[in-house]
């Protein structure tokens, strides 16, 4: 493993470690929202891939029996946010499996590094979700053919991402003005020191966030077909909605 991957891992280990705070705020909430709604109904107990899951924020909306899965499948490349993840499912073994049954169905999460082949096989996935982590990546556009590649024919996926130089803090401020304990204060107080981590990132050129244009081009440039659009998370994230041709 190189410098940078190792630097990254460190620097994701320490931010999932707090981003389960995330669920409490509002905006936050209409983002996973859209996400579920713009992946479409489930026809029957479906395959969905969540790639880069972290601790299991998506996973704690669509494990939850509010539609079939046959197989959910989170992948991140921070154990410790896997094993957070998992435990969202309330069904967490005391061993610490990574794999057993939700309301929802199985689940299973695979730890993973994202700027490499996904370790599923081509045609399996129905659906897949990739939150706020595209931008991340060393090529977005390897990981987009990717997901090509494991879908199913008409295999639908939901991509989102930060507008470039978006500021999040007023989300966070929003949470803060509405905390209720000192506690969700200082909670606040962490969700905003996180996301000055990623600004700090994007400025120093390691990371690069897309407008919607960008996103088409690059989904277009993977072959699959954008369907929709929407901007959500207080204005500061971008949400496509494509298909395998």
């Amino acid at each position: 493993m190189d410098k940078r991957t190792e630097d990254e891992r460190e620097f994701w280990r320490s931010y999932l470690s707090d981003f389960t705070l995330i669920r409490q705020v509002e905006d936050y909430q209409q983002l996973a929202s859209d996400v579920v709604e713009m992946i479409g109904p489930s026809a029957g107990p479906m395959i969905l891939l969540d790639a880069g899951c972290g601790s299991g924020n998506l996973a704690f909306f669509f494990l939850s029996g509010r539609r079939p899965l046959s197989l959910y499948v989170g992948i991140d490349f921070v154990h410790d946010a896997l094993l957070t993840a998992a435990n969202t499912t309330k069904t967490l073994e005391p061993n610490n499996r990574l794999s057993g049954e939700a309301a929802s169905g199985s689940y299973t999460f695979i730890q993973g590094n994202l700027d490499t082949p996904l370790p599923l096989r081509s045609g399996t996935a129905d659906q897949i979700v990739c939150n706020l982590v595209l931008s991340y990546l060393n090529d977005p556009l390897d990981l987009l053919r990717e997901f090509v590649r494991v879908l199913k024919p008409k295999g639908r996926m939901v991509i989102s991402t930060l507008k470039p130089m978006a500021d999040c803090s007023q989300i966070y401020r929003n949470f803060a003005e509405k905390a209720r304990s000192h506690e969700q204060v200082d909670q606040a107080r962490k969700l905003l020191n996180n996301a000055g981590g990623i600004a700090a990132k994007e400025t120093h050129g390691l990371y690069r966030f897309f407008s919607q244009l960008e996103m088409e081009a690059l989904i277009e440039a993977s072959g699959a077909v954008p369907l929709s659009s929407r901007i959500s998370f207080g204005n500061q994230a971008i949400l496509i909605a494509a298909v395998k041709a």
